[in-house]
């Protein structure tokens, strides 16, 4: 393997040479020189810019979540004030009770800085990117240094790398890093800086101390046994550890939940033994389904798919395929969220490999098609190494241009680091590239899933979608009471941590306990139902109905009502209370009976006749009793607009055009016998009582209004 030219040299004597601040001006000399190195920095700074900014328009615009941005800006929230990292979201004292990543420490030092969940989004941003820098260091000396940039750009613009920036936040963000700094540590034998970068490694999360455990076995393999033993039982150590023990204490006894492998045992240990005994095991199990095998293809495709597999480094992308395809969970064979990016990271590195391997190949091929090289070359020709380059200078008395060129053509014997050598990396290393930029498309376009690569929006001036009013959810956070806790839908969540407050779903996390919506003391969410919600159907409809009947008690107060269906609601028993706003009192009079009456009349009717429509076609009777409930329920909702205050109207006018929008466009769809989905999607609106809203908006704006007396005639 030829010499890395930025790494110190290996003889004794020479240290103090390197020593100081000479030494340091020598480096930068050496860097500002490497015209390679100069473009990885580049490119790094320019997809840093780009991941922030991307990351941050998200969040601006409502695109990021309580899941999983809103649950680590809450544990960097409590770190950054010395506190264990709870999450109300989670529903956990501690995250470390959840998984052990204990680098998430690094968030709260940036949230201690800039107070604002945006700083966990470029912090990110900014550890993605820098991968670049020692994957380029690795990977230069081994496979020269065009290949090198064009594997660093792979990596950093890969699929993979793009789906953990476009969704939220993840601890994983930092590995790719931290793997990268420590199997170039420990290429160049130091390792102060190599055991620094494998603990920080193994602080990501309790799984990545797998990957640990292989990159020890890489270094056994590799001769450095004495390292490579201390490296794989470390990395085996201390996923038991934090799976028996440090998880369970911090979960106040919970078992760690996450082991998803029942096929090959209930522990790692017995995974282990079942696939000693049955090794073909795991190259069935990965291939079963056409979900995996499509997104490994994608995912090998950017590595030419062989490439990786052809040197010993293939052991360090083992563990990070096998916890992806491998697992029982569904959710981790697809190519969604952020776990494709360690699996990139660690083929990245056995690319280096498979790119060496090739590359000496070629070289040999090259060698004997050329035939023997001439015995009569001067001393100098031959010289190994430095050393003896000076003697032969010194013996033969020759300019040092002469030793210079000699220098160039041992160099280029040793390794490769000659052009021809190169040729066959860069070769697929490009290929590589081009496939791993084509292969975006394919995954951003895949199984429904809608948007664009962010790097290819960003390449044409496109920002992230933006599909809701920005300014109104603006008014609807600014709105929420900062005290008591807050139940929200998952696009709010992130934008109400760090407040001092328990943030919580609407719903419950877990099926069967207690809802949030019964018992938060702040509620924010849309009453026609129509936004974002984090459960299916049934557990829309199940807050949307304990949201009614809080406020039909007189429990829940509009304290808020922002617009397009959007409440804030406080628990009149919060501590400080919860007061209407004054041009928002609660409708009385003829006004409030015609509207109840009419909301519980077109309920009523609609289900009664919609529901038969969710099984067999809607004929024009079923669609002319609809009409004439709804036609009495607009009068009713004009003649309540008409002396509401301005919150009301607006609630009451945009959930009559909701549903009567939604029943229009169902029963359109629905008049066809053949059509089977809209009767489906009627189906799920009645279900998850998007055809309520006028109901819920009305006992909204009549809440606390005394039983009214024997309704008159209603004209």
């Amino acid at each position: 393997m030829p010499a890395d030219p930025s790494a110190p040299p290996a003889e004794a004597g020479s240290a103090g040479a390197h020593r100081g601040a000479p030494a340091l001006v020598a480096r930068a000399r050496a860097a500002a020189s490497d015209r390679g190195l100069l473009v990885v920095l580049a490119a790094a700074a320019l997809l840093a810019l780009a991941y922030a900014v991307w990351s941050w328009q998200r969040h601006r615009w409502y695109l990021t979540a309580g899941y999983d941005l809103g649950i680590f800006d809450e544990a960097a929230w409590h770190l950054s004030r010395l506190e264990a990292p709870a999450s109300s979201l989670r529903e956990v004292p501690s995250l470390w009770g959840d998984h052990f990543h204990p680098i998430i420490v690094l968030w709260g030092v940036a949230r201690a800085v800039w107070p604002s969940p945006v700083a966990l989004l470029v912090v990110q941003a900014l550890v993605v990117a820098g991968a670049l820098v020692p994957l380029y260091l690795f990977a230069r000396p081994r496979i020269g240094a065009p290949a090198a940039v064009l594997l660093a750009l792979t990596f950093g613009t890969s699929w993979g790398v793009q789906r953990a920036i476009d969704f939220d936040v993840h601890e994983v963000a930092f590995g790719p890093v931290l793997l990268f700094a420590a199997v170039l540590a420990a290429d160049r034998r130091r390792w102060g800086w190599y055991w620094a970068a494998t603990l920080g490694l193994l602080c990501v999360k309790e799984d990545v101390a797998l990957i640990v455990a292989a990159v020890g076995a890489w270094l056994l393999l590799d001769g450095r046994r004495r390292a490579g033993a201390a490296t794989l039982l470390l990395g085996i150590a201390w996923f038991a550890a934090a799976t028996r023990w440090w998880i369970p204490e911090l979960a106040d006894g919970r078992e760690f939940s996450y082991w998803s492998y029942h096929r090959f045992g209930e522990d790692l240990p017995a995974a282990l033994g079942h696939i000693a005994l049955h090794p073909w095991s795991p190259v069935t199990v990965a291939l079963d389904d056409p979900v995996k095998r499509e997104t490994l293809a994608l995912t090998l495709v950017a590595f030419c798919v062989v490439v990786p597999w052809l040197s010993r480094m293939a052991v360090i992308a083992i563990p990070a395929i096998a916890a992806r395809f491998l697992s029982d969970s569904e959710v981790y064979w697809g190519n969604t969220y952020h776990y494709s990016l360690m699996t990139f990271a660690a083929l990245a590195v056995a690319a280096v490999g498979g790119l060496q391997a090739i590359d000496r190949f070629w070289a040999m091929r090259q060698q004997r098609a050329r035939g023997p090289r001439d015995d009569d070359r001067p001393a100098l020709d031959r010289a190994p190494d430095a050393d003896a380059r000076s003697a032969a200078v010194a013996v033969a008395g020759r300019p040092s241009a002469r030793a210079d060129g000699a220098a160039a053509r041992a160099r280029a014997r040793r390794g490769p680091r000659r052009l021809r050598d190169v040729r066959a990396a860069t070769a697929l290393a490009a290929v590589g590239l081009v496939l791993g930029t084509a292969s975006w498309f394919v995954v951003f376009g895949s199984h429904g899933n809608v948007g664009e690569p962010p790097l290819w929006s960003m390449a044409r001036l496109q920002p992230p979608p933006r599909n809701v009013d920005r300014e109104l959810l603006d008014r609807v956070v600014a709105a929420v009471p900062r005290s008591g806790s807050i139940a929200a839908p998952p696009p709010l969540q992130p934008h109400l941590t760090g407040r001092g407050q328990a943030v919580s779903v609407l719903a419950s996390r877990l099926r069967g306990e207690t809802l949030h919506a019964r018992t938060a003391d702040n509620v924010v969410l849309d009453l026609s139902g129509t936004d974002a919600f984090e459960g299916g159907p049934g557990d829309l409809l199940a807050a949307l109905r304990a949201v009614r009947e809080r406020l039909a008690a007189g429990d829940l107060v509009p304290v808020a009502m922002p617009g397009q269906g959007w409440v804030v609601l406080r628990d009149a028993r919060a501590p400080g209370g919860a007061q209407r706003p004054a041009a928002d009192a609660p409708l009385r009079g003829g006004a409030a009976r015609s509207l109840r009456d009419a909301a519980g009349r077109w309920t009523a009717s609609v289900r009664g006749v919609l529901a038969p429509c969710a099984v067999a076609a809607c004929g024009p009777p079923q669609r002319q009793v609809v009409a004439a409930a709804t036609a009495r329920l607009r009068r009713a909702v004009e003649r309540a607009v008409a002396v509401a205050g301005p919150g009301c109207a607006g609630l009451l006018r945009d959930a009559s055009a909701t549903t009567g929008e939604t029943v229009g466009r169902l029963l359109g769809h629905a008049a066809d016998p053949a059509a089977a989905t809209p009767r489906l999607a009627l189906g799920a609106a009645l279900g998850a009582g998007m055809l309520d809203a006028v109901d819920r908006a009305t006992v909204a704006c009549t809440a606390g209004v005394a039983p009214p007396a024997p309704p008159p005639a209603v004209p």
